[in-house]
């Protein structure tokens, strides 16, 4: 009843459901599956962490009423994820990572999530190269929430390695992955002392700071505004859009029919072209946003944060347009 009574007043009061602007879904799995999650507004909460073990109990609750609610959560998408839940909450060996990172020891931890592309909690750790005709330095790719001294270390191993401000070099990780690895090396001290930096340099840069890069403040309230909060559900969108378009290509090439895939599919044109404009202008304005930091000047500040509000914007509106599709696809 506890998971049942959460959902309802989440999804009531941020838009779940058949509204447009679903903010509910838009938060973290991670997040719902560990914490009870209390609305504080349309696009912001506070998350209160559940006793381990016992959080399997209102996910019960919980994912059944996101079942009747959403068209897309299946009976059966919805056993596997309770699975998931019961899996993490019994887990001898503790922590809720993808099943790889469970199974290898745990000095291949780091190794294994950069491989997958996916911390702890399965989100994504870096921005890929989604391009590989058109590859971008690691520092193009950088997170708002990088530190300081990781872009600066991804721009040294990039230049080192014959790289420059433009292409890369023999290797040029993100500075996400730098993070990453020194959080890994260093434990909580490290990963806490990067969550300083980024608060202490957010003002001056103008990059936006997501509640969860916030020292303390971060394991208890949470925002799905900005970027930051769209920038999850965005990335499973133009994933989802590439899918269709490579489903539609692929049977043209074939010399397949693609009526009764565009029958079964009646949004699948619109999302794959909404797609490639929406993820087209993402890598414009991330690309402008890094010459902004490059050039530097006065005005840095200001422009950055106007960037971002823009990058925001064209996410928010695919993510709208993208629900929207499915909804009159029955998806």
């Amino acid at each position: 009843m506890l998971g049942v009574m959460n959902a309802l007043l989440g999804i009531a009061a941020m838009g779940g459901g058949d509204g447009e602007d679903d903010e509910w879904e838009k938060i973290p799995e991670f997040i719902k599956e560990r914490s009870i999650v209390i609305p504080t507004g349309k696009d912001s909460y506070l998350s209160l962490p559940m006793p381990l073990g016992f959080q399997f109990l209102p996910n019960i609750g919980r994912l059944a009423v996101e079942m009747a609610v959403y068209k897309d959560k299946t009976a059966g998408k919805q056993m596997v994820a309770l699975f998931q839940v019961l899996a993490d909450a019994f887990n001898p060996m503790g922590g809720s990572s993808p099943p790889m990172q469970i199974a290898a020891p745990t000095v291949l931890d780091p190794f294994v999530a950069l491989a997958q592309n996916k911390d702890w909690t399965g989100k994504p750790i870096f921005i890929e190269n989604r391009n590989s005709l058109d590859p971008k330095p690691g520092l193009q790719r950088s997170k708002d929430s990088a530190t300081p001294w990781a872009k600066g270390v991804a721009e040294a191993i990039n230049a080192i390695t014959g790289g420059t401000k433009y292409t890369p070099g023999g290797w040029s990780p993100t500075p996400d992955q730098i993070d990453f690895v020194i959080g890994q090396l260093t434990g909580g001290i490290g990963r806490e002392a990067g969550k300083v930096a980024a608060t202490a340099t957010a003002p001056f840069t103008g990059e936006e700071l997501p509640p969860y890069k916030i020292p303390l403040v971060g394991r208890l309230y949470g925002s799905t505004d900005g970027h930051s909060g769209q920038s999850e559900k965005f990335y499973e969108n133009i994933t989802k859009a590439n899918e269709v378009e490579n489903e539609i290509k692929g049977r043209v090439r074939d010399g397949i029919s693609v009526a009764d895939y565009l029958a079964d599919h009646p949004g699948a044109i619109s999302l794959a072209a909404r797609g490639n404009v929406a993820e087209r202008q993402v890598a414009a304005l991330r690309k402008a946003r890094h010459a902004v930091t490059m050039k530097g000047g006065a005005d840095e500040v200001s422009k950055v944060r106007a960037i971002n509000e823009r990058i925001a914007n064209v996410m928010r509106n695919f993510n709208r347009d993208a629900d929207l599709i499915g909804k009159r696809s029955g998806q």
